[in-house]
């Protein structure tokens, strides 16, 4: 069992249902760095996840805090619904993407509290939509 920094506290520490399930949730792991933290963003937030070698998007929650030296990390479901797949020969999670991904956190935007997936798709579309939607996200890269 792993655990992470988003959690259902109505399950006991012991109880895999209490933290994010890396292969049915979409979740992001930021690193625990200043420059994160001055964003404002917090675990539970929502985020909007772009890789552009497939032109896939997904929706995502901040589900866990990893180590200041580190870029990020994202869930298997993530992966997966990126279409990449993170498994290595040996079936362990081993691939990751090495580029072309654009990650946009929504400060504010989360309860605190671990979602469903489903919740997590209905309210990472508001928060894109408020923020701008897709014109606004063109826009972004476009001009980089």
């Amino acid at each position: 069992m792993s655990t992470t920094s988003l959690e259902d506290r109505n399950f006991p520490e012991w109880d895999p249902r209490r933290f994010a399930n890396a292969v049915n949730l979409t979740f992001i792991v930021l690193p625990g760095s200043t420059s994160i933290r001055g964003t404002g963003a917090k675990v539970g937030d929502l985020a909007y996840i772009y890789w552009a070698e497939t032109g896939k998007n997904v929706y995502a929650i901040y589900g866990d805090v990893g180590p200041s030296s580190s870029i990020g990390e994202a869930s298997v479901a993530t992966h997966m619904a990126l279409e990449n797949n993170p498994y290595g020969s040996s079936g362990r999670v081993t691939n990751g993407i090495d580029s072309g991904v654009w990650t946009i956190v929504f400060p504010g935007s989360g309860s605190g509290k671990l979602l469903t997936q489903e919740q997590i798709n209905t309210l990472g579309a508001q928060a894109f939509n408020n923020w701008g939607g897709q014109a606004r996200f063109d826009k972004c890269i476009l001009e980089v």
